[in-house]
């Protein structure tokens, strides 16, 4: 049956991709045709159309890429003749797969799709071509972007040393460092508090929370601190753990690892994490965090936090106070942020993320018969202008340049540009709303114009910096996203979700019952080992040595 279905998948795709191509003006040429032409000459607009084909999904506000402005804009400065072969947001990754299997794929290929490790394997195979010389030749912008941001190149640079996918770059400040904890300032001010330093400092808080009625209505209904399973940074362990050992932790991937001396380490095996353990121990059984915070969902915290008959919520973590309060009302302004705890033994860490700014944007195939117009195209699209162009929309319609100097940016500096008509309110397919590579500096992010001082994306900038950024790790600590290959993301199949559904059912059990932690420690490590640990951390070490 499933031979059957996939001869049906690969005849659908054929006849799709066949009708595409017939509906083309004859009169366009092919690549071929501009082969012939000396690439040292090549320059926008080309003087003769080339057609080149292009793998995309569907975007919101965007569902023709075809009949698009930015195609069109972009068609026109360069005399190129996109055709785009799409699928929905959904099915992206299974029919990308599916043509890269049976060898029947386009020029380009643009999306999130193309993961590091799908990058080294389709590149080794050569159904991606290196793009090296293409940038030494003819990356006049991507040169620029990498010197302005070396962490995209290291991170586009596969093990071979070749780079097959220009990344797409938004380097968004607050989210180096997700993982913040949000209290009600009101009550700390009320009750004559200080904002906490300590772990310690931090009980001693949630106690005169959950004894002082700081919402004054003559009830203990006041819920020192929650955190929801599931949810932007919402788990409570997620931000307290840093207080006892470094925790990246993330809801995908190679979470809560990170390098000890060079050696790949789970931080859920440090002994930092077994006083963590007990310390959330402490905090559910002297009633002051939540039990339900380790079952419910995000929907759960947000009803603690907008109580509709009194403010119950003191603190929550989260990535923004919009995951336990609305952001359309005015209750989100008075929770600001908690620095880092120190822990007992000084510990303090935030979780730093530089990564997250990089990810796939868009990659030339060897079907690409003159890869030199489709790199130069690629190039063309991190103009800083084209970005925008891009992402936001038309300039003086959708977005502007500000030249007025009292208007200021996100970050309080002069501003650089400023929407318009925002994306939600545009037509459709006025944009490609972040597909394939552009380059969104942190500059560019933070000189949005920004009238209201207390906007979510300027408060997120003002906390991330004033309680975050002084506390960053050295990159040394960090494990970054390795690539791995075929054999070696096959083998991490067959125990890291185990071994990550085993510690998020530790951490429950630890810390809602009365459990001696030290007795079962080491039956939690021997589990962990019989589960694969060791050869979980073997590969990740393999990988990050090779990297």
């Amino acid at each position: 049956m499933r031979k059957s279905l996939t001869k049906l998948a690969l005849l659908v795709l054929s006849l799709g991709l066949m009708l595409v191509g017939c509906s083309k003006k004859e009169e366009v040429k092919t690549s071929g045709d501009t082969a012939k032409m000396s690439s040292e000459k090549l320059s926008f607009p080309l003087k003769e159309k080339v057609k080149l084909t292009v793998f995309v999904h569907a975007r919101p506000n965007v569902d023709n890429y075809n009949d698009n402005e930015f195609t069109k804009y972009i068609e026109e400065k360069t005399n190129i003749d996109l055709e785009f072969v799409m699928a929905t947001e959904n099915e992206a990754q299974q029919k990308l797969n599916l043509l890269l299997a049976t060898g029947d794929y386009p020029d380009i290929i643009m999306g999130t799709q193309l993961n590091p490790a799908q990058q080294a394997l389709y590149g080794g195979q050569g159904s991606l071509i290196p793009l090296n010389d293409l940038i030494e030749k003819y990356g006049t912008n991507t040169k620029k972007v990498f010197s302005e941001m070396p962490i995209a190149e290291v991170r586009s640079t596969m093990p071979d040393g070749n780079i097959y996918n220009l990344p797409m770059i938004s380097d968004c400040y607050h989210c180096q460092a997700t993982q913040k904890l949000w209290i009600y300032e009101p009550w700390l001010k009320k009750l004559g508090l200080k904002m906490p330093e300590t772990t310690e400092e931090y009980f001693n808080v949630l106690k005169a929370f959950a004894t002082q009625d700081p919402n004054g209505n003559g009830k203990a209904d006041e819920i020192p601190l929650a955190g929801a399973n599931k949810g932007w940074e919402t788990q409570v362990e997620a931000f307290l753990m840093n207080a006892f050992v470094y925790h990246a932790f993330n809801q995908s991937g190679a979470n809560r690892l990170f390098v000890k001396n060079g050696k790949v380490t789970a931080s859920y095996t440090e002994e930092g994490w077994k006083d963590g353990l007990k310390y959330l121990q402490r905090l559910v059984q002297s009633g002051y965090l939540a039990p339900e915070s380790f079952t419910q969902t995000g929907a759960g915290l947000k009803q603690m936090g907008e109580n509709p008959d009194a403010i119950v919520l003191g603190s929550f973590p989260g990535g923004s106070p919009g995951v336990a309060t609305d952001l359309s009302g005015e209750r989100w302004r008075d929770y600001v942020t908690v620095p880092p705890l120190k822990g007992p033994d000084g510990t303090r860490y935030v979780k730093y993320d530089p990564f997250s700014a990089v990810k796939s944007g868009l990659s030339i195939t060897d079907k690409c018969e003159n890869p030199e117009v489709a790199f130069m195209l690629a190039d063309l699209l991190y103009d800083q202008e084209n970005t925008l162009r891009s992402i936001i929309g038309r300039k003086d319609i959708e977005w502007e340049y500000v030249t007025d100097p009292s208007k200021k940016g996100i970050n309080g500096k002069d501003a650089i540009w400023s929407e318009i008509i925002p994306l939600a309110k545009q037509d459709p397919n006025i944009g490609w709303n972040q597909m394939g590579n552009s380059y969104r500096s942190s500059v560019h992010r933070l000189g949005r114009y920004q009238a209201d001082p207390n906007n979510i994306e300027v408060v997120l900038y003002r906390e991330t910096m004033k309680n975050y950024q002084p506390y960053y790790p050295s990159v040394d600590v960090l494990l970054p996203p390795v690539t791995l290959s075929e054999d070696q993301s096959a083998e991490l199949l067959t125990y890291s979700t185990s071994i990550f559904e085993y510690v998020n059912e530790k951490i429950a059990e630890f810390v809602l019952t009365n459990v001696d932690i030290d007795k079962q420690w080491n039956a939690y490590i021997n589990e962990l080992k019989n589960i694969g640990l060791d050869s979980m951390l073997a590969v990740y070490q393999e990988a990050y040595d090779a990297q």
